[in-house]
Parts: C-alpha cells; sequence; structure tokens
C-alpha cells in the first residue's frame, strides 16, 4: 500500500513498533513529555526569575530549568501557597484564574 504521509505509513504499517523507530524518522516526531497547546504543560512551578514579592507560579514550557531542579507542583493554587504563601503582595495568588 502508499500513504499520503510518513505519519500515516508508520501508524498503518509499524503501528505496534516498541522500538518507535518509525515515529523518531518524522520531521518532527512526538516526544514522551507532551505538552497541550501554546507550550503549556501540566506542572507549575516558582518563576524565580522575578524578585520573591513580584513573582508567582508558571506552567510554561520549555522549562526554564533542568529536571528535579526545582519543586514542581500539580495546581496553581498548590505552587502559590508553597512558594508564596508568605508574600504580603499577593502577587502569586492574584495570578489565579478564578
Amino acid at each position: 500500500p502508499t500513504y499520503d504521509t510518513q505519519l500515516e505509513c508508520c501508524k498503518a504499517a509499524y503501528g505496534g513498533q516498541a522500538s518507535g523507530k518509525c515515529l523518531s524518522e518524522l520531521a518532527s516526531p512526538p516526544t514522551t513529555s507532551p505538552t497541550i497547546a501554546g507550550g503549556v504543560g501540566l506542572e507549575w512551578y516558582p518563576d524565580y526569575s522575578k524578585a520573591w514579592s513580584d513573582a508567582g507560579c508558571k506552567n510554561e514550557l520549555p522549562l526554564p530549568f533542568a529536571e528535579n531542579s526545582r519543586p514542581t507542583y500539580d495546581s496553581h493554587l498548590e505552587c502559590c501557597k508553597a512558594a508564596y504563601g508568605g508574600q504580603s503582595s499577593g502577587k502569586g495568588l492574584s495570578q489565579l484564574a478564578s
């Protein structure tokens, strides 16, 4: 059979391939760390690029730090409470979605 794209070929002819060789040869191969649209990740982390009093939490990708070198949290609120809980400016908590 013939396919219109390399992805279609990989899915149809090599869908169960354990090595992932076919998919790895795509121009933009899938990764083991997929992202949500717009470069947004699933984990939240403190934004150390700003002064503590003006900072909040982010979930942008790619991560600006090496994996496991900074705490990460499952939710925006959890990150803000842990990293900026004593912040008198309230900047971290003010960034939460309603």
